[in-house]
């Protein structure tokens, strides 16, 4: 560090920065440095300014992206409302009550199917081995159902 001038000409401070004598001097009106003499700035008063600088401009670009959150967040918030206002979103202990009436009414319908079409045993039995097929399947599939949409990974589209 001995070999560093101690000082050193808004041309060199530009030129050590890579900007122009303008942003230089703009930067000592703003505050982050001062000049010893006209045109001419303490070099470590220099660089100590400039990370000040920089470190502000890292400041605000962090309050702004929290404030986009945060605006992001009730933008949301309001789209969800006027969904749910137009019926297009209901609540999903709605959704699961209607599903869980529809399955209960599709597995006593099954239940009783086999004795309503035939008398004879052995067909009923038949009827009845595919009818508990179904309504195995059906019941697996709504549980895996139900808690993928409570840990709220539901993919419609999965088999």
């Amino acid at each position: 560090m001995a070999d560093l001038p101690k000082t050193i000409t808004q041309t060199q401070a530009a030129e050590l920065v890579g900007m122009t004598t303008r942003w230089v001097r703009l930067r000592a009106t703003d505050g982050f440095f001062q000049r010893s003499a006209r045109g001419v700035y303490d070099l470590h008063q220099l660089v100590r300014g400039i990370v000040a600088y920089y470190e502000s401009l890292l400041e605000k670009g962090n309050k702004a992206a929290s404030a986009n959150r945060a605006s992001d967040a009730r933008t949301r918030e309001v789209e969800l409302r006027i969904a749910e206002r137009e019926g297009r979103l209901i609540p999903s202990e709605d959704a699961a009550a209607v599903v869980a009436d529809l399955a209960a009414l599709v597995l006593s319908e099954m239940s009783g199917l086999a004795a309503r079409v035939t008398r004879d045993l052995d067909l009923r039995r038949k009827i009845e081995a595919e009818t508990d097929g179904v309504i195995d399947r059906i019941r697996a599939r709504a549980e895996g159902r139900a808690v993928a949409l409570r840990a709220g990974i539901v993919d419609l589209d999965e088999e």
